[in-house]
């Protein structure tokens, strides 16, 4: 998706549109007379992204055969024609029935994006992934067995390094995950168009940058804002031990904050801040270590926050985006944690990004 950067500055002409799919994603037609909807993203969700669509009653749709993709449009002013588009997902509909009133009828509808599949999907016997299998080929099969087929897979040539084995009962996308974390992936996430996505994990300051928030003359966000920032139980220290193999040791891999420009190191506290976590499955001594970095950055981030309003803008979870307020001298780079967008028009979406703490 490449957007010219400048139409998402200054005034807005925007709209809404929502297309009904069928459960093959294939495009049907415009859903007609939807009143209003909010979209919610989080990386903290089992799902996702979700959220909630109101609409008139058209009895002809069978809410259990059909998804929906809503698109946010900005238009030129003068001729009405689309300057810039892009997919909030594709939602899995869940109607739990509909109002009538003396002026019309309505539906509110539930949505789901397409991990909704996968979660409630649960095996039926012993789930093996022998050691040596190719770890995004064990993913695809996960994800073909629920009867999707989109999946855009970012391979490293990653095996699995051991047996692994999951109880009757577990669910698909629990599966997965474990599958991905073992080999240092981000977890499963469905894209606007309604893919499936894996992507190996980037160490925040790693990643391209997503968006700029910064107060000068094309700020696009509220100066209203707040800021939450807790240190106090934040680790500098990681300990991680993966899996033990016959009579072996299980192997284990420890991250230390040791930055003197960090506020958490161990330098500028003066004492260790542990936090532990065995059974951990990784392909390698070197992933289990790069998990364990990971661990740390993560346990770093969370102590800090920033809540922001902004105008309309494509974003992904665990993008990395710069956020500036010269008026008090902050500056932070953040990882995006969730946003929320609501439909009515002129309406701003919502960020909760974390602070990036250095490590």
């Amino acid at each position: 998706m490449s957007i010219d950067p400048s139409v998402l500055i200054g005034r807005r002409n925007e709209r809404w549109r929502f297309d009904l799919l069928t459960l093959n994603d294939t495009y049907i037609r415009p859903l007609r007379r939807v009143v209003d909807g909010k979209f919610d993203f989080s990386i903290h969700n089992t799902i996702r992204s979700g959220g909630d669509l109101t609409c008139a009653y058209e009895p002809d749709i069978d809410w259990l055969k059909v998804r929906i993709q809503p698109w946010y449009i900005l238009l030129d002013d003068d001729d009405e024609t689309e300057l810039a588009k892009w997919p909030m997902g594709v939602f899995i509909p869940e109607s739990p029935g509909e109002k009538f009133s003396s002026t019309g009828a309505s539906v509110e509808l539930q949505l789901y994006d397409k991990l909704l599949l996968l979660s409630r999907d649960e095996v039926e016997s012993t789930w093996v992934v022998p050691k040596g299998t190719d770890g995004l080929l064990a993913v695809r099969q996960v994800i073909e067995s629920v009867t999707e087929t989109q999946l855009v897979a970012e391979d490293l040539g990653k095996t699995i390094a051991g047996d692994m084995v999951w109880d009757v009962g577990e669910t698909k996308l629990r599966i997965i995950n474990d599958l991905l974390e073992s080999m240092n992936y981000f977890s499963l996430w469905v894209d606007g168009y309604g893919r499936y996505r894996t992507n190996p994990y980037i160490e925040p300051m790693s990643r391209g940058l997503a968006w700029e928030f910064v107060d000068d003359r094309d700020s696009i966000y509220s100066p209203d804002y707040e800021h939450k920032a807790d240190y106090f139980n934040a680790p500098n220290k990681v300990i991680l031990i993966g899996q033990a193999e016959g009579d072996e040791e299980a192997p284990r891999a420890v991250a230390l904050n040791e930055n003197p420009e960090s506020p958490l190191s161990f330098q500028n506290r003066g004492t260790w801040i542990s936090y532990t976590e065995q059974g951990v499955e990784a392909d390698s001594l070197g992933t289990l270590q790069a998990i364990a970095q990971r661990r740390l950055a993560e346990k770093s981030q969370v102590t800090s926050s920033f809540t922001v309003n902004s105008a309309h803008i494509p974003l992904e979870l665990n993008g990395l985006v710069r956020f500036v307020d010269s008026e008090y001298d902050r500056e932070a780079y953040c990882v995006l944690q969730s946003f929320s967008v609501n439909t009515q028009l002129g309406s701003m979406m919502e960020l909760e990004m974390r602070r990036v703490v250095e490590t």
